[in-house]
């Protein structure tokens, strides 16, 4: 009776198989996560743009120069017009703002502030307009990847 010690080819295949329906699951829930991460963080800047804005004009009144201005990357504004609109403001790493500011808009027909947020590594956006009449609009979860336009 000589019998070898070891697992079936059959054995080792469902393993295998059983392995791998365990990685997929991880893989889609890691997906997930990193999703709902990137867009907490732009969740949390428009969060502290709209801050910021709000303080700087109950402040100092609403600044007299308009902007129109882009960054990507983490730190402070660094254009001067749009640092004293939003002097408390701190952009994060890996993210896109883009921002407008016009004094002249005093009608609900214009937007007198907008800004967008995108994570450089996310698939959706944050948009929130003021108007000039002073209504609020936020648009959230809006498609688009990356830091690109499209």
């Amino acid at each position: 009776m000589n019998r070898e010690k070891g697992f079936t080819l059959i054995e080792l295949m469902v393993v295998v198989f059983i392995i791998g329906i365990i990685l997929q699951m991880a893989t889609a829930a890691y997906n997930s996560y990193k999703t709902t991460a990137n867009y907490s963080v732009i969740s949390q800047g428009m969060s502290d743009a709209k801050k910021s804005i709000a303080a700087r004009i109950s402040s100092s009144g609403a600044p007299s120069e308009g902007v129109e201005y882009s960054q990507t990357g983490g730190g402070k504004l660094l254009n001067g017009a749009a640092r004293d609109l939003m002097p408390a403001f701190m952009l994060s790493s890996q993210v896109k703002m883009d921002l407008s500011y016009d004094p002249t808009c005093e009608s609900a027909g214009c937007e007198k502030t907008s800004v967008q947020l995108r994570h450089c590594k996310g698939v959706s956006y944050i948009t929130w307009m003021q108007l000039g009449d002073g209504t609020e609009v936020t648009q959230e979860k809006i498609p688009g990847k990356g830091c690109d336009n499209g």
